[in-house]
């Protein structure tokens, strides 16, 4: 009896060790990017309902040049990740484009694309902290 308790309390050792070291803190880069990212998003929107072409296309840009970053960090570890990764940043571009064609229904397809594609890459790859920031799942 004394064996199986030890084996199993190792086991739940092991497993919760994994867990663990599967969790890590985002780079400094990452974070940046990240952040970028969602302020570029919130401009982006602010600009979306106020018609404001230019500011969209300028905040989607930002956008777009943040998100090599978000794929580089995924490279190797998540090809789910990685591939919603290109598909926000295609939805950056398209929005882009559309702010360049001043077209509000382009605009706002493609930010609601863009945000259907961030938060469930959020929920499945990222874990928030009880002091507020995140780590990668």
């Amino acid at each position: 009896m004394g064996k199986r308790l030890a084996l199993v309390t190792c086991g739940f050792v092991g497993i919760f060790g994994l867990a663990v070291m599967t969790a890590e803190k985002p780079s400094e880069e990452y974070s940046k990017a990240m952040k970028d990212i969602g302020a570029g998003m919130q401009a982006a929107n602010k600009a979306i309902q106020a018609q404001d072409y230019e500011a969209v296309s300028k905040n989607a840009a930002t956008i777009i040049d943040a998100f090599p970053v978000i794929e580089k960090y995924w490279a190797g570890k998540s090809e789910d990740a990685v591939k919603m990764v290109r598909k926000a940043a295609k939805a950056a571009s398209d929005m882009r484009v559309a702010a360049g064609l001043n077209s509000a229904e382009g605009v706002a397809y493609s930010a609601k694309e863009l945000g259907e594609t961030c938060a469930p890459c959020h929920t499945a790859h990222r874990e928030r902290l009880p002091d507020g920031t995140f780590e990668i799942k």
